[in-house]
């Protein structure tokens, strides 16, 4: 079972560093529908799949996802 997913940035400059970063930290920001949530799911699941099994064949990861919406 393959899994595709598509992440083209190059729309997204912005993203895109933020992609490339290896930083443990890492904070984006930027308007409403530019893609900020979508396109960080999208590499957290490609980190988890580029990762190196342990021992028992198994991935293990853990991320944490902070989001705070504000009225503008």
């Amino acid at each position: 079972m393959g899994i595709d997913i598509d992440l083209d940035l190059s729309k997204y400059p912005t993203l895109l560093k933020f992609a490339e970063s290896s930083a443990i930290f890492t904070a984006i920001r930027g308007p409403a529908g530019s893609a900020k949530t979508t396109n960080i799911i999208k590499i957290i699941i490609l980190r988890g799949m580029a990762q190196s099994p342990g021992v028992d064949g198994v991935r293990r990861t853990k991320w944490a996802i902070a989001r705070n919406t504000y009225a503008v």
